[in-house]
């Protein structure tokens, strides 16, 4: 009986000893982002039929997210919900595959990104098949986009008088060459018959471009003269466009229903168009042979029909109501000039991207989270990162898993200081009670050898 108390209680001061010291390690790592506590789960064994003393299990508490903090880096990710983060200790292919909820990355030396711990994060990068690879960020520069698509929309008040005037702002587009052009906007109201329009003389030269005015009638008419910039290469060019607006109720009406395009240089200005788009032709003069492009600038609203993308008339486009001056929703385009390298980030989405000096952010890697059967069953393998034991399942990659993405964010240590100061204080008393436990054992069997001696 003496021999069986000692045992239980030897097994008890063991068991009380590893549970203070995975409380210590917990208290530690209190401030260390992505830890998760480690607790002794402590349960009984039976030996002859009774209790026999008890046993310390160590269990990861991995579903107890930790805080969700905001950070300053771009890098830095927090992951909601069940997923992990894949990571690598190392850039090698051949190194273990690890998991880890630790989410503050930076780029190294080499543009690998690293947290904390020094882990490399694993991603599957943009347009290539196969499985996660290294996060390295391209610091590349990126090459020039030429503009193909443009898009204007306004409202030119049908009260204006004749010959009203309204700047109409600029849309700048990149020519075949790489380099910005800006076309200013000038709207003059043509509702008038005969003659040419005040300031709008007839003439290559001038700069502008003159339309022969619109007949007499009530249909209102505006011209949108487009000029190339002073300094531009392609010198005083411009290009007019009419736009007749519709005025039947519950049919046309304010919305545009016919326009016509003339250009003062045809040969690198040309323009034509076609249910709501004005499809110019543009060339950079500087070069030889001249390399035209073409800029289809959208004017109607997209159409809900895939094969027509835009349909003249349609609302959301230009408009012809009631007002006193005009109003401008839209006047943009895309492409863009090359571009130097600024910086990386990680979006809400998962999306790892860089940024550049032209204003891209061009995506490169998309991170997926890997969710586990049973995520307890994962066993550390240090710098907050887990390795996928027999008891926690294969993992499963998906691009949201369980879980999602909290941009500039990071997840804090899931520890409970509280809690574990109190649990603390009841494992050292139980840990002091085992230990007279054991000293009175001792005794009592030193007692029998005693005895038998006589």
């Amino acid at each position: 009986m003496s021999n069986s108390a000692l045992n239980s209680a030897l097994s008890a001061l063991f068991a009380h000893a590893n549970a203070v010291s995975n409380r210590a390690g917990n208290v530690a790592n209190a401030q260390t982002g992505g830890y998760k506590a480690i607790e002794a789960r402590l349960s009984s064994f039976v030996s002859q039929g009774a209790a026999g003393g008890v046993l310390a299990t160590p269990a990861l508490s991995a579903a107890v997210q930790g805080a969700i903090l905001q950070t300053p880096s771009a890098t830095s990710i927090a992951v909601t919900g069940s997923g992990w983060l894949p990571v690598r200790a190392d850039t090698s292919a051949g190194s273990e595959l690890l998991y880890t909820r630790r989410g503050d990355f930076m780029p190294d030396g080499e543009g690998y990104l690293r947290n904390g711990a020094g882990q490399v994060l694993q991603a599957q990068a943009v347009n290539v098949a196969g499985p996660p690879v290294p996060v390295r960020i391209d610091r590349a520069s990126v090459p020039a986009q030429p503009t193909t698509t443009a898009s204007y929309a306004a409202n030119l008040p049908a009260n204006a008088p004749p010959g009203t005037v309204f700047n109409g702002g600029s849309i700048t587009v990149v020519d075949a060459q790489g380099t910005a052009r800006s076309f200013d906007i000038v709207w003059y109201n043509r509702t008038t018959a005969g003659g040419t329009l005040p300031g709008v003389p007839a003439g290559a030269t001038t700069g502008t471009a003159a339309i022969p005015a619109s007949a007499a009638g009530t249909v209102p008419q505006w011209r949108a003269v487009l000029t190339a910039r002073t300094g531009s290469a392609n010198g005083p060019e411009s290009l007019a466009m009419d736009f007749s607006f519709g005025t039947t109720a519950n049919v046309d009406a304010g919305l545009p229903v016919a326009v016509a395009v003339q250009s003062t240089n045809p040969a690198t200005l040309s323009a034509a168009s076609s249910a709501g788009r004005v499809t110019i032709g543009y060339g950079a003069p500087t070069a030889t042979p001249v390399p035209l492009q073409q800029v289809a600038v959208e004017f109607g609203a997209p159409s809900s029909n895939a094969a027509t993308p835009s349909q003249l008339g349609a609302p959301g486009g230009l408009t012809s109501f009631g007002g006193t001056a005009i109003s401008i929703s839209r006047a943009s385009a895309d492409g863009a000039t090359a571009g130097t390298f600024i910086g990386a980030g990680i979006d809400a989405a998962g999306q790892v991207y860089a940024t550049y000096s032209n204003g891209r952010i061009v995506p490169q890697y998309r991170l997926a989270l890997a969710d586990f059967p049973n995520p307890g069953g994962l066993v550390a393998a240090g710098g907050e990162a887990f390795r996928a034991g027999p008891e926690a399942g294969a993992p499963a990659l998906s691009a949201s898993g369980q879980g999602a993405f909290a941009a500039n964010a990071g997840e804090a240590s899931n520890v409970d200081l509280g809690d574990e100061l109190v649990r603390t204080m009841v494992a050292q008393r139980a840990y002091t009670a085992s230990a007279r436990l054991v000293a009175a054992s001792d005794a009592m069997l030193k007692e029998l050898v005693r005895l038998r001696q006589k």
